[in-house]
């Protein structure tokens, strides 16, 4: 589970499937739903957006998704594999750890 950066939100993981929960009120929705492995959810600083890890066949891309949930915009296609790690404080760039072939 994630903490959103202004403190409203948190993520969770079930089955391949990331949730986002309002603390105040409980509500849950889907975020992503994805045919294989999705994890590694990271915050954008505005609280609006996330990365996320999302694995295709023997690699794993990072995708940008909004809250509201909605089409991963995916970042990365190189063979190999990419996990999120965290945004800059502007959200204009992401740190990640990568094993490209």
């Amino acid at each position: 589970a994630r903490i959103s950066p202004d403190l409203r939100w948190v993520t969770s993981i079930q089955d391949k499937r990331i949730h986002v929960v309002e603390i105040a009120s409980g509500q849950s929705g889907q975020l992503l739903q994805t045919q294989e492995q999705a994890g590694f959810p990271v915050w954008a600083p505005d609280s609006k957006s996330l990365a996320v890890e999302v694995r295709e066949g023997d690699n794993t891309h990072i995708g940008l998704v909004s809250r509201e949930g909605g089409e991963l915009r995916r970042i990365t296609n190189q063979p190999g594999h990419a996990w999120p790690y965290s945004f800059s404080a502007d959200g204009k760039q992401l740190a990640v750890a990568a094993t490209w072939d």
